[in-house]
């Protein structure tokens, strides 16, 4: 065979190799069918669907799928071809269980309507409002599905994940079994069968529901809770005037009365006391501006370290930048700045560790505080916070006014300000509904490798678009 001959034997079978690598690449951008290649006995529908699809038409994932369904938002990631997800996809009678477990006297079975059972579900998580950063049963599903199609191989090598509603648990994987808080089998939500391959990503069945927060606190404090006391009737006094008061006049006093001393004894808007400088309470004019929903935020004069382990302050923080996001040296891009401005004066809350890390942050914004997200106003002396040397103790609490308002977001959602482990996010929105509202543009950053989404849009805050999320509560 000539030289000539090998060489164009040699073009046919390159062409011929990107002819089969067209074909196996799908024009809607799902996943081709050699993605599965090299996993162990992958499960592939006939025909392959996306994610959504396969729970629909499953029929022992019902009640997932009723969950899925009323969540526009799930429903809609779940079945775009183009995307890329891994779904924890509980099986029945484990939310079957879940209502059990969370709704003592009620009973539910195999034979209770999907509806019902997530009825129950509902119900018991209205009344856990404060140990949870979700405003609906349907919410549960975000925290079963995690950014990235990944086989269970790949999750078990990795050894944790963090949920697209960001970190209220991350989920450990021991032989084929995810680790975590689940249902009253806790730390057994069983995978199997796993490495089911869909158009948009890969599904693993499991037998627990895996729940943002504790179930035996959330059991506890369900049971615990008082029978509400009986309304004691309020008698008109007789006006010392002389004067008739109306009855309606008199419901309005009482009405406003009342309200003013709810607002003022709430807790929700009013800072927490602090141990400041010389060891007394801040006093109320101190307080004006720091739990300002849209003041949430580092001074110019914190600093962040960069992947290769510059530091940076704050003020001189480009979108793009690496940052690092845990204590561990793992480094994230910024995105986004939902504040960054030098214009002006702030209160803050200087907390101290006994490592020797400082960092001042408005007390609205959020840190890890003994493995929970907490507001920076309820901090205290004593409490540990995540450092770049470690859990260490908070040894002091303080007040002081700096210049510049700095909120970066990193695409993993953390970030380490001043050596301390924070949150991108703040109460001005329930950082597990932030986290999600951002998945869209954290999509586009990747595909598109722009370095900042939005530049500009929110340097001087959020423009009250707040005003239209629910909140964050002070701790998680």
């Amino acid at each position: 065979m000539t030289s000539r001959s090998c060489y164009l034997l040699l073009l046919c079978s390159v062409f011929a190799l990107a002819l089969v690598l067209a074909d196996d690449a799908p024009t809607d951008g799902s996943l081709p069918l050699s993605a599965a290649d090299g996993v162990a006995n992958p499960t592939i529908p006939d025909p392959r669907t996306t994610i959504y699809e396969f729970v629909r038409q499953s029929e022992v994932h019902t009640i997932l799928f009723r969950l899925i369904d009323s969540n526009e938002q799930s429903k809609e990631f779940l079945n775009n071809k183009g995307a890329r997800f891994t779904l924890f996809a509980p099986v029945d009678n484990a939310f079957i269980r879940l209502a059990n477990s969370l709704t003592p006297g009620v009973t539910v079975d195999q034979q209770t309507d999907a509806d019902d059972v997530i009825a129950a579900i509902a119900a018991a998580i209205e009344q856990i409002r404060e140990v949870t950063n979700f405003a609906a049963a349907s919410d549960i599903v975000i925290y079963h599905v995690l950014e990235g199609a990944f086989p269970i191989e790949d999750l078990i090598e990795m050894g944790t994940a963090t949920t697209v509603l960001g970190r209220p648990r991350n989920l450990t994987f021991f032989d084929g079994n995810v680790v975590v808080d689940a249902d009253d089998s806790r730390n057994n939500a069983t995978a199997n069968p796993t490495n089911i391959f869909a158009l948009n990503g890969w599904i693993h069945q499991i037998y627990g529901v895996l729940l943002p927060f504790q179930l035996d606190e959330a059991v506890t404090l369900i049971t615990s809770r008082p029978t509400p006391a009986a309304v004691t009737p309020i008698v008109t006094p007789t006006p010392v005037s002389g004067e008739q008061v109306t009855e309606e006049e008199t419901s309005e006093e009482e009405t406003t009365e009342e309200g003013e001393d709810a607002d003022d004894g709430d807790g929700d808007e009013d800072p927490s006391t602090v141990i400041t400088e010389d060891g007394a309470a801040p006093t109320p004019d101190d307080d004006d501006d720091d739990d300002d929903d849209d003041e949430v935020c580092f001074p110019a004069s914190a600093t962040v370290t960069t992947a290769d382990g510059s530091t940076v302050r704050m003020a001189d923080l480009e979108a793009g930048q690496h940052i690092q996001h845990d204590e561990h040296g793992a480094s994230s891009p910024v995105f986004l700045f939902t504040h960054r401005t030098l214009k002006r004066e702030q209160w803050f809350y200087r907390i101290s560790t006994a490592s020797g890390h400082a960092v001042s942050i408005t007390g609205n914004h959020y840190l890890y505080v003994n493995e929970r997200l907490v507001a920076a106003h309820a901090v205290q002396v004593g409490n540990v916070v995540r450092t770049m040397s470690g859990p260490s103790a908070v040894v002091k609490v303080e007040r002081v006014k700096d210049v510049g308002l700095y909120a970066p977001h990193s695409l993993h959602g953390d970030v380490v300000v001043d050596g301390i482990v924070c949150s991108s996010y703040s109460r001005a929105v329930a950082p597990g509904l932030a986290h999600a509202l951002l998945l869209p543009l954290r999509w586009f950053v990747r595909a598109s490798g722009a370095r900042e989404v939005l530049p500009g849009v929110f340097y001087e805050g959020g423009r009250g678009l707040e005003r239209f999320v629910p909140k964050g509560l002070a701790a998680y």
